[in-house]
């Protein structure tokens, strides 16, 4: 959900609830689930982990990657968005190059010169994720199971194409909702839920030095439906997502990374972040971001092995919603399972 439109809903709220108003109150509600159920949940540190936004990703890595993180949107609003998220995915890679150091060494690629990439072999991968996303009465629930083919252009570039499938489940909790009205129709006695089906689609262009990917995700476009009123329903749109980075060496020990993500779901207008990064000796990586509802962002992220890493984020709320939030923070914590050559910096997504 985007601040903009959370923000003129808030605003809303204040003059729409008064007394007799409990139908109009979970209209508001409504107003915000149908925001909530169309847009993908807000990632500042996307860059970390592009699995949740691109399912052509899976195996990507020699290694198996696994990511948990946690973002409390508009911390200090009651009823703010929250979301929780675990996703998982590895490669599988033909036995005979499986242990194999790699002949083909990408172009300037002096990190991992010696050792086996990827990216030179035509391989699978596979991996799945999980978020619940929260705000006020309403809850969201994805499991996504998925599948991607890798193949090389050239001894620089590669290519992937994936897809993820499985179930959004959207539910609507009355008894977080007090009303005047106690009988009111429209969500009188009972919890609603709603499970649908859905898809997403992306490819991917990578090297050791670049990506670029796009995605489309809630291909179905589900209707939700909650009460016992016939226009009291919600739908989710189809999401396009654009993403691209480059990976600028200034020294064997310092990086200079610039991306962006643009996030489109028709009719509202494109959301866009816009981020540089800096990263030292592969072990400590600082940056900023913004994106174009207003919001500023601050990302760090370590490596404190070749099986752990951290990363935090923090976004400063712009607009005139700041005197209510005390910002937002994510956390993230990931995991680099079956790393036998001990990377500290990955081949691929850096």
């Amino acid at each position: 959900m985007c601040m903009e439109q959370f923000y003129k809903v808030f605003k809303f709220t204040i003059v729409l609830l008064r007394p007799s108003s409990g139908l109009c109150a979970l209209l508001l509600l409504l107003s915000i689930s149908s925001v909530q159920a169309q847009k993908k949940p807000q990632y500042s540190q996307y860059m970390f982990n592009n699995y949740l936004i691109n399912p052509a990703i899976a195996g990507i890595e020699q290694f198996a990657d696994v990511k948990m993180g946690y973002r409390n949107q508009w911390s200090g609003i009651d009823g703010a968005p929250q979301t929780y998220y675990t996703s998982f995915h590895m490669g599988i890679f033909p036995k005979s190059t499986k242990m194999h150091r790699a002949n083909q060494v990408r172009g300037d690629d002096y990190k991992n010169q010696d050792l086996f990439n990827p990216a030179n072999v035509s391989h699978h991968g596979i991996g799945g994720y999980a978020f619940a996303d929260r705000i006020g009465a309403f809850e969201r629930f994805q499991l996504h199971a998925g599948y991607a083919y890798h193949i090389p252009l050239n001894d620089k570039i590669s290519f992937s194409a994936g897809a993820t499938a499985g179930i959004t489940r959207f539910s609507l909790n009355t008894d977080k909702i007090t009303l005047t009205d106690a009988i009111d129709p429209a969500i009188y006695g009972e919890n609603y839920n709603n499970i649908r089906p859905n898809v997403a689609l992306g490819l991917w262009l990578y090297s050791s030095k670049f990506y670029l990917g796009i995605s489309v995700d809630d291909l179905l476009t589900n209707d939700f439906q909650f009460g016992n009123l016939d226009n009291l329903n919600s739908g989710s749109n189809r999401h396009l997502l654009i993403t691209a980075a480059y990976d600028f060496r200034l020294s064997h020990e310092i990086s200079f990374r610039p991306s962006f993500l643009m996030k489109w779901l028709t009719p509202t207008s494109p959301v866009t972040d816009f981020n540089l990064m800096m990263g030292f000796y592969d072990r400590v990586f600082t940056g900023a971001s913004y994106r174009n509802t207003s919001d500023l962002i601050l990302l760090c992220r370590f490596v404190l092995s070749p099986a752990l890493e951290i990363g935090y984020s923090y976004d400063f709320t712009q607009t005139d919603l700041s005197i209510f939030t005390l910002g937002t923070h994510e956390l993230l914590i990931g995991f680099r399972l079956k790393n036998q050559h001990k990377l500290l910096c990955p081949q691929n997504l850096w």
